[in-house]
């Protein structure tokens, strides 16, 4: 340092850019993961639904073949 009085000048800055450089990374990396699974779970969600609601459609056919359920003119 008594060579260089003010080489903290230079390798302050440096140390702190490549610091704030690297917790983006990470931070980046996480949210990504993150986002990935809530899209997945939502793709699942997605598919329950509509396979719960074939079955509803499906039980409701079959209901009105069987004569269970009427065509709504009796209300």
């Amino acid at each position: 340092m008594e060579t260089f009085p003010y080489a903290w000048a230079f390798f302050v800055p440096f140390i702190m850019g490549a610091t704030f450089t690297m917790i983006n990374l990470f931070i980046a990396i996480i949210v990504s993961a993150m986002q990935n699974y809530s899209d997945a779970e939502h793709e699942e969600s997605v598919q329950a639904l509509q396979q719960t609601q074939e079955n509803i459609e499906a039980d409701l056919i079959s209901m009105k073949k069987c004569g269970r359920y009427g065509s709504g003119s009796e209300i």
